[in-house]
C-alpha cells in the first residue's frame, strides 16, 4: 500500500504539471495548433487542451546589489487561460500570482532559491535565436548587439517535483513564440 500511494502521488505530480498527451509536428514548429486542438477536442475522452512552446534559454538575474547570476532553464510558454485545462501550474503558485501578462513570468521555487529571486525581481532572457544572431553578426563589418528581453517575476510555483521546480520558467505563449 505504501508503494501504491507513492506511485499515485508521483503520477499526480508529474501529470499535474504536464498534459497527459502532447502533440508535436515532427521536425518543426506547429503553426496550425488551433486547428489541431479543435480536431483533438472532438474526441469525447479529451477533457481539455492548451498550446505550449518549450525551449532552453539563458536567464540572467538583475540584482539590486552584488553580482548577477546566469542559468539556462527550460522556458515554457503557455496560454494562461487554457493552461488550467491541462495542468496544475496556475494552482501551484505559492508566492505572487500566475500573471504572465506583459513581460511577466513565474519561476520554480528551487530555481528562485538558487538564483535568490523573489516576486517583483527582474531578469533578462536571451533566446537561442538572439545568441545565434549575435554570433552571426560577429563576421559582419558592423557587429550587432542584441539586448535581452526583460521580465518581472510575478509568481513562484512549487509543483512538488524537484526537476520542474529547479529548471523551468513560464512565460506567456506569445512571448515564448517571439523568442
Amino acid at each position: 500500500s505504501v508503494m501504491s500511494g507513492f506511485d499515485q502521488q508521483m503520477r499526480d505530480t508529474i501529470l499535474g504539471f504536464n498534459a497527459h498527451l502532447k502533440v508535436f509536428e515532427y521536425g518543426q514548429s506547429m503553426t496550425n495548433y488551433t486547428a489541431v486542438m479543435d480536431k483533438i477536442a472532438e474526441n469525447p475522452n479529451v477533457t481539455g487542451g492548451a498550446p505550449f512552446v518549450m525551449g532552453q534559454v539563458l536567464l540572467e538575474t538583475q540584482p539590486q546589489h552584488g553580482q548577477s547570476q546566469v542559468f539556462a532553464p527550460v522556458l515554457r510558454g503557455v496560454d494562461p487561460l487554457l493552461e488550467t485545462n491541462v495542468s496544475t501550474l496556475a494552482s501551484s503558485v505559492k508566492e505572487g500570482t500566475f500573471d504572465l501578462s506583459g513581460h511577466g513570468l513565474v519561476i520554480g521555487s528551487v530555481l528562485a532559491d538558487n538564483l535568490d529571486l523573489q516576486v517583483g525581481d527582474r531578469v533578462s532572457i536571451y533566446s537561442a535565436r538572439d545568441l545565434k544572431r549575435m554570433k552571426e553578426s560577429r563576421t559582419k563589418e558592423e557587429q550587432e548587439a542584441i539586448l535581452p528581453d526583460e521580465y518581472t517575476v510575478r509568481g513562484i510555483f512549487d509543483v512538488g517535483y524537484f526537476e520542474y521546480n529547479a529548471n523551468v520558467v513560464v512565460v506567456s505563449l506569445e512571448n515564448a513564440q517571439d523568442m
